[in-house]
């Protein structure tokens, strides 16, 4: 016959004999599993808080790069703004605006404008037609300058124009 020795469990205090103690490090059968329970169950929480912090770092992202790219598309649509203006037209209206601010110019003849079509804001509201843009020109003194201007004009025809306003900051 077999001569078994008895411990308490080291949670509920009951009665298990060595063997069982060795096997379950010192707790009954039933404490044991629940302890395994628990320790699997902190584990799969801490599993799905890391799963959370990166679900939402993740959709933070998202949506800071949404709000960045709609603000950026934003910015060159008003850039451009040329509500739906034929390349004639912004060609046309970019002419005249030329011609209008060589006119305002103190030396009109080293004006030098933008070669990029990228480079002015054209705006039409009907016939009205606005133009942002700058030239490099020399002022009176024969320093060649960078010089912001705004040319506002009305179509009056297919070819005929009446200027509104020229604004040349010399």
């Amino acid at each position: 016959m077999e001569n078994n020795e008895y411990v308490s469990c080291k949670k509920c205090q009951c009665e298990i004999t060595e063997k069982e103690a060795k096997r379950y490090n010192g707790y009954c059968r039933n404490c044991y599993k629940g302890k395994e329970y628990i320790s699997n169950d902190i584990k799969k929480r801490k599993n799905i808080e890391i799963i959370g912090y990166v679900f939402g770092i993740l959709i933070l992202m998202i949506i800071i790069t949404s709000i960045f790219v709609i603000y950026m598309s934003n910015e060159k649509m008003e850039k451009i703004h040329l509500n739906g203006l034929t390349d004639e037209e912004k060609g046309y209206a970019i002419a005249v605006a030329k011609e209008e601010v060589r006119n305002n110019l103190k030396s009109p003849s080293s004006s030098d404008f933008p070669s990029s079509s990228d480079e002015y804001t054209i705006t039409k509201d009907g016939d009205i037609y606005t133009v942002n843009s700058y030239v490099e020109a020399d002022n009176s003194f024969g320093t060649k300058l960078k010089i912001n201007y705004i040319v506002q004009f009305t179509m009056t025809g297919e070819e005929t124009y009446v200027v509104n306003n020229v604004i040349v900051d010399e």
